[in-house]
Formats: structure tokens, C-alpha cells, sequence
């Protein structure tokens, strides 16, 4: 894995850094004149309505101010947002030159809805958005990822008037990963904060708890056979796992299934990728950044799928005593 000693990490780092306090004062800038500027409006139409109601003067004062306002407070957001893109894009340029062999990246593509559901991780939506697609390879490995965001619809009535609205209820990083050895049972990990952590789950397979207690404390698992379960998730496995939830934000499950494939979803809004404006972007804040970008390594690395349990010849399985 890339070392947060190396030269290019360091110089990619001071690079986000100085974007980072250039960007900030800019951000301050526009934020604290929409601010002003709202404030104003808000002063101007106090004034219009206990004062001078017959003198548009005021009113129009007022709603150059709200606009202005409105104006300015959306450049600080967009200039938020851009460095968030750039400093995550110099990351992880950094990262795929190091770690891996990247064949199609696709920012406006995704995981098909039927694939993405079929983890058992969601709820069926009323609408699907799917970004940021990356094909790649880790030491041979193949993967995939993808941002997804699903929303419900929502209707809400006041006397007359009908009114929709579509609410985000699950977004992050699906990832996928291929390995070579085809499995005949599945297995789940649903972490018991998440979407269906409270009960809701009601996908195949039988709950099953093992020996770990701070895992099945986190986690509910779920298999159609529980030699599966305790054959991939070893002690040394569940602890790796839980290992992950240091650098990762929000919740995470884990499915093996369709015989040879493992997926992950990271429902995290995307959060655990961003950059505090207001935070020295230091090197701990760069090291943290990497294992999120390297996340596929980790997991290839730490569960072991390059390993003899996951090879096409591993032969029969055998429980772990």
C-alpha cells in the first residue's frame, strides 16, 4: 500500500493545503457579505413595513438585499464544493497511480439499480442517481465502485394544495469485489445502526452470532448456512472489519454472494471523502483521506480475497476450530 511518508504523498498534501487556506478566506469572504447582505434586506423591510409603507424605496432595497444575499451565499457553497472535488480528485489520482491498475472511469455511470438492490442493503426507491464509476485491479483483483443516492417519494397535503418532495434516504460508495473461488452458500454483515440494523432486514438467511461479542454488538449477521459464516468470518476477520469504522463515517454492510463476489456499501453521504475547510488539511487528515481512497486495497489486504481461501482450487471448506 502507498506509505504516508512518501514524497508524492507529502507534496500532495502541502498542495491541498494551500488550496485550503486560499480557498477559506475566499469562502469567508462571500459567506460573511451574503450574511451582511441578508441581514441588511431583513433591516430595509422592517423598516418598509412599520415606517414608510406608502415609500417602495425601502422594499426594493429589501429585495436587492435577499438576492444578493442569496447570490453570495451560494458562491461560498460553490467554492466549497470545487475544492472538495479538487482535493479529493489530487488524492486520488495519487492513490490509483500507486495502488491500482484503473480500466474505466465513468463519473456519470453506476451500479444498475437491480445489481445495487440485490445486496439486500436497500429498500426499493422512487428514484435512483448513480455517479463516479471506476473499473479497476488491485494486485490482479478486480473491483468496481460507484456513489449511489436513493430517494423516496413523499406527498404532503395542506387543505387544497398537493405538494412532492423526494428525500435522500440511503447514499455512498457501493464497491464489488471478484474474486476467484465460486461459493454455494451467501452471507451478510448489516450493521445494526444502519437501514435495516433496527429489525427491518428481510433478506434470506438465518441471524446467526458469533463468537466476537463487540462484532455481533456492531453487526447482525445473516446466512443460508452457519459453517459459512464462521468459515469467512474468523475472529481476525470480524476484527479487521470492525477496524474499517476508524476512517469510515456513517454505516457500513458487507454481502458475499453470487458465488464469487463480495459487496460493500459505505452509506456515508459521501462524507467520509471530505475535506474540512476549517481543519489544517495535516498529514493525518491526508492519511486518513488515503485509507478511504485506498478503501479496495484494504479490503483485499485485510480479508484476506487474494488469499488460499478465495482461490478457484481452494478445495473443500473447513470451519476454522
Amino acid at each position: 500500500m502507498l506509505q504516508a511518508n512518501d514524497a508524492a504523498f507529502s507534496k500532495t498534501v502541502g498542495e491541498i493545503e494551500k488550496d485550503r487556506a486560499d480557498i477559506k478566506a475566499k469562502f469567508l469572504g462571500f459567506l460573511i457579505a451574503g450574511i451582511v447582505l441578508l441581514l441588511l434586506g431583513i433591516i430595509f423591510g422592517i423598516v418598509f413595513f412599520l415606517t414608510t409603507p406608502d415609500d417602495v424605496t425601502m422594499l426594493i432595497l429589501m429585495g436587492v438585499g435577499l438576492v444578493l444575499a442569496f447570490v453570495f451565499v451560494v458562491v461560498a457553497l460553490g467554492i466549497n464544493s470545487s475544492f472538495q472535488k479538487k482535493a479529493r480528485t489530487k488524492m486520488e489520482e495519487l492513490v490509483n497511480s500507486a495502488l491500482f491498475k484503473v480500466s474505466a472511469i465513468e463519473p456519470r455511470s453506476g451500479f444498475a439499480l437491480n445489481e445495487l438492490l440485490s445486496t439486500g442493503f436497500f429498500v426499493s426507491p422512487d428514484r435512483y442517481f448513480a455517479r463516479n464509476y471506476k473499473r479497476a485491479t488491485y494486485n490482479g483483483l478486480p473491483f468496481c465502485q460507484a456513489s449511489y443516492e436513493l430517494q423516496r417519494r413523499e406527498v404532503h397535503q395542506d387543505g387544497k394544495n398537493t405538494r412532492v418532495t423526494y428525500v435522500t434516504y440511503a447514499a455512498g460508495t457501493l464497491y464489488r469485489f471478484d474474486f476467484g473461488r465460486r461459493f454455494e452458500n451467501e452471507l451478510r454483515v448489516i450493521e445494526k445502526s444502519g437501514l435495516f440494523g433496527g429489525g427491518l432486514y428481510s433478506g434470506g438467511g438465518e441471524k446467526v452470532e458469533t463468537e466476537y461479542i463487540a462484532f455481533n454488538k456492531k453487526f447482525n449477521t445473516y446466512s443460508d448456512d452457519r459453517q459459512f459464516v464462521f468459515y469467512i468470518l474468523t475472529p481476525q476477520i470480524q476484527e479487521k472489519i470492525l477496524g474499517f469504522e476508524s476512517f469510515l463515517k456513517g454505516e457500513m454492510d458487507l454481502a458475499f454472494m453470487n458465488g464469487n463476489s463480495l459487496y460493500v456499501a459505505v452509506n456515508d453521504a459521501g462524507e467520509s471523502f471530505e475535506v474540512s475547510l476549517f481543519k489544517s488539511f495535516d498529514k493525518a487528515a491526508g492519511e486518513r483521506l488515503l485509507r478511504v481512497l485506498a478503501f479496495p486495497s484494504l479490503v483485499v489486504d485485510e480479508l484476506g480475497l487474494e488469499g488460499p481461501k478465495f482461490q478457484p482450487n481452494a478445495g473443500t471448506m473447513v470451519t476454522p476450530q
